[in-house]
């Protein structure tokens, strides 16, 4: 019965923190943004102190601390758009999280944590500076990237990328520009492909693009990378 409120309480916490990057998009919504992650960061550390055989408090409790000790200057930081400073330190919340459950056994599945969230950072970062991809779906990556680990986070990448496609086709099929939308991703990849010289310079901000919810498609390919990675675990 434990196993599954802590099943319960993980998946409630996914769903608040997909949600709280969300709403933190708009400062409109920024305060119910903060209050979901608030909630997810509560439910997640509940469940996490319902595991049995629970003995690493030392570990727990440093990576924690260094959760803390980054966050908390991170929020005095007077960025212009305060959800995304907000989200920033939900960030590194949910990156300790996910480092305090990869020690539950002891404190060598933490490297391959921070090495995980290394390598989701360097495949969103580069997305993000082009424009393709939102900084709240770049964080909620290096989150998923330190708690499935190298080895599982590959898998994920990809199940990640077949979902957003998944999700831009439906958009734009409910919008009536499939084919405007294709047209604009072959010239966004010819622009990739020749370092800029060729192709059309589109971002999300371009007139006409075409957004999806990233976080969804995220959350999709954490759920496949941690129960069908062929490639192991990190």
């Amino acid at each position: 019965m434990r196993y599954e409120i802590i099943q319960v309480a993980y998946l409630i916490a996914t769903a608040l923190f997909i949600f709280a990057l969300h709403w933190m998009n708009h400062p409109a919504t920024a305060r119910k943004g903060v209050y979901a992650g608030v909630a997810a960061m509560t439910v997640a550390v509940l469940g996490t102190l319902l595991y049995p055989g629970l003995v690493n408090w030392k570990w727990m409790a440093v990576a924690a601390a260094l959760g803390v000790a980054v966050g908390v200057p991170l929020s005095w930081i007077p960025l212009t758009a305060v959800p995304q400073r907000t989200a920033l330190s939900h960030a590194f919340g949910g990156l300790a999280a996910a480092l305090a459950l990869r020690a539950l056994p002891g404190p060598d599945p933490v490297l391959p944590g921070l090495a995980g969230a290394g390598i989701a950072l360097a495949f969103g970062l580069p997305l993000f500076a082009l424009r393709g991809l939102g900084g709240g779906d770049v964080k909620l990556l290096a989150a998923v990237g330190a708690f499935l680990g190298p080895g599982r986070l590959i898998t994920a990448l990809l199940a990640a990328g077949v979902a957003g496609g998944v999700l831009a086709v439906a958009v734009a099929l409910r919008r009536g520009v499939l084919l405007p939308a294709l047209l604009g991703t072959g010239g966004l990849l010819r622009r990739w492909a020749t370092l800029g010289r060729a192709g059309e310079r589109r971002t999300l901000a371009s007139p006409g693009a075409i957004t999806v919810p990233y976080g969804v498609a995220i959350a999709v390919g954490a759920v496949v990378g941690w129960f069908l990675s062929p490639l192991g675990g990190g």
